[in-house]
């Protein structure tokens, strides 16, 4: 089973991992798409400013066109970069101003079906290759392009947020343009730069360059591991709640085979403990009788009512077993039938301390009874309440060595009774504290086997203080003897 259950958590943890793994990697992955989206809108924005601008310079060729296209290119990327909420658009339109330009005017109509007769393009290879060499002379030729002119700030905050919204990312981010060369973040969105440059989550911008140096657009998400979290937590919860239901079902599984051995041990030895206490008694009353059918006995008066006398205590023995056994059903069935009346405890208290005195005297020890508090009076069953008591002197006698000294105190604490039994005996160990009620458990003695009992006087004692709303406490050490407290 344990093997079992390692398995199944290992299962489970390692799913849990490769969970978290999978939605961390679609995440990079919607995010490096994301950036490649703006990277490329932001290129097709140019190329659509810089294909303007080229046709403009072939089809208008007076001083009065120049002239004009000029203006109108500055207004045009003035436009361009103004356009944060739908970047590219009015660059789409100057395309398309300039198609109807085309066909409005009649002299740039002629110029484009003239290049048209004249077979151009002739080859497009030759045509793409001298155009990629054009393209070249004209990067040599220019000064170095400045990203900064490049790129509008706002647009790029823009496109960012409905890239990002568009693949369910609703986060806030930092971004910044950062020159790999240099070190340097531009355009940043935050003065905290550093995680910028050691993030991962970053894209070459305008990588149809051929020249130029290659700047990268890079993005921080301070709260990725929360967003992330909220994507699982219901998978990670309901995988979680499974496992500690599998681990609470073993443990208590666990749990009840534990008890029910050791309950088990507990009967086995109860069983053997009854064996041996009813078989004393009968096998005396056996040889009692056995000596009554005696003609011998018959003749002798004083002889035959000692064997009587014998066989009576030995009767009422057995009926105090049974009776112990049978207080036992009936608490298991919670049937105690208790009949509470007005009882007086010190009364209780002398009737305990006549029965056990005789068996303190005879091994020459002492008992003593301390009555702080005349005439206390406590509602309950004096016949249960008699019993509690008396199992208690009757451990405190069995469980001294040599010669027991008892003390029993009685006294009231305002509303409350405390009776309190003392003795020097062997004491207890904490291990037998905690289970000392348990039904069942008895103290070990080690090899020495001279206190009978069946173990279940203290849990008799336990049910009837709490049945009567009272409490039953101990203290003990081993070797200096045991106090239990009785609280009415």
């Amino acid at each position: 089973m344990s093997l079992a259950l390692a398995g199944l958590v290992s299962f489970q943890l390692y799913w849990i991992n490769s969970v978290i793994k999978l939605n961390n990697e679609r995440f990079i992955s919607n995010v490096h798409e994301s950036l490649n989206m703006v990277i490329s809108r932001l290129e097709n924005t140019e190329n659509l400013f810089f294909v303007s601008r080229g046709v403009s310079r072939v089809l208008f060729e007076t001083e009065d066109d120049k002239s004009k296209f000029t203006d109108s290119l500055a207004n045009f990327k003035v436009m361009i970069h103004a356009d944060t909420t739908k970047p590219g658009e009015i660059a789409k339109k100057e395309i398309a101003s300039l198609k109807a330009k085309i066909q409005n005017d009649s002299t740039a109509r002629q110029r484009v079906q003239k290049e048209l007769e004249n077979g151009w393009p002739p080859d497009r290879g030759i045509v793409r290759k001298s155009g990629m060499v054009q393209i070249i002379l004209q990067e040599l030729a220019s000064p170095p392009k400045v990203i900064q002119h490049r790129i509008n700030k706002e647009v790029l905050d823009s496109l960012l947020h409905q890239e990002f919204a568009n693949k369910g990312i609703h986060l806030k981010f930092e971004y910044g343009v950062l020159n790999p060369v240099s070190d340097e973040i531009i355009l940043a969105n935050t003065k905290n730069v550093d995680h910028l440059r050691d993030t991962d989550l970053k894209a070459t911008l305008f990588p149809n360059d051929i020249i130029s140096n290659a700047n990268y657009l890079t993005v921080n998400f301070p709260d990725k591991g929360s967003f992330l979290f909220k994507q699982i937590w219901a998978t990670l919860a309901s995988s979680l709640v499974l496992l500690l239901v599998i681990v609470g079902c073993f443990a208590f599984a666990l749990l009840t085979i534990i008890r029910q051995k050791k309950l088990s041990e507990m009967k086995n030895d109860f069983i053997s403990n009854m064996t041996h206490e009813f078989k004393t008694p009968i096998a005396t009353v056996s040889l009692a009788c056995q000596a009554l059918g005696e003609p011998a006995i018959l003749n002798q008066p004083n002889i035959f009512k000692k064997y009587l006398d014998i066989i009576r205590d030995e009767n009422e023995r057995l009926e105090d077993q049974v009776e112990r056994v049978l207080h036992l059903a009936s608490m298991e069935k919670e049937d105690l039938n208790l009949k509470f009346d007005k009882v007086n405890l010190n009364e209780i208290l002398k009737d305990v301390f006549q029965q056990i005195y005789i068996q303190v005297e005879q091994k020459k020890g002492s008992i003593v009874l301390e009555e702080k508090s005349p005439e206390i009076w406590v509602n309950g069953d004096a016949n249960h309440l008699f019993s509690v008591f008396l199992n208690l002197v009757d451990n405190a006698n069995k469980y001294s060595q040599d010669k027991p000294d008892i003390k029993i105190i009685c006294e009231k604490k305002g509303d409350k009774v405390m009776v309190e039994v003392m003795d020097k005996g062997i004491g207890m160990s904490k291990e037998s504290i905690r289970k000392i009620f348990d039904k069942f458990y008895r103290v070990p003695t080690g090899n020495v086997h001279n206190v009978k009992g069946f173990g279940l006087g203290l849990n008799y004692v336990k049910n009837i203080v709490e049945a009567h709303g009272g409490r039953v406490s101990v203290h003990s050490e081993t070797g200096k003897g045991s106090s239990f407290k009785v609280e009415l």
